[in-house]
């Protein structure tokens, strides 16, 4: 079993977990993998059904207001990228180096990098 189809499994088991099993059945949902395969059959209430429509309809509302992002979640926005990058390139040059060779103490590295943007923002470099 590959990764994709141990989640389509939990998902199939939060969906099952909706309805008590003595409850009566509203509607039956069947999962299947990607190629096809059946793997479960959810047993879902009136109240589950009512309940998945609500939730999923919030989540269409959420995810229709958030603008597109990669798939890769740890992906870095190019717009933030190139800002950040010529932000960087205005720094002076020998004032970065001494921070990255001459520091061993990272936090005092970081607070120095903090003091230099803040010099070249306000305009004291």
């Amino acid at each position: 079993m590959n990764e994709r189809d141990a989640q389509l499994l939990a998902l199939l088991e939060q969906l099952q977990a909706l309805s008590p099993a003595e409850a009566e059945t509203a509607a039956r949902l069947s999962l299947r993998s990607a190629t096809g395969q059946f793997l479960g059959e959810a047993l879902l209430s009136d109240k589950a059904v009512q309940a998945l429509t609500d939730s999923t309809t919030s989540l269409n509302s959420y995810l229709a207001s958030q603008p597109d992002t990669p798939d890769d979640p740890n992906a870095i926005d190019p717009f933030l990228e190139a800002e950040f990058e010529a932000h960087c390139i205005a720094l002076p040059v020998d004032d970065l180096f001494k921070l990255a060779v001459d520091d061993k103490d990272p936090e005092k590295a970081v607070a120095e990098f903090d003091e230099m943007t803040r010099e070249y923002e306000e305009g004291e470099l």
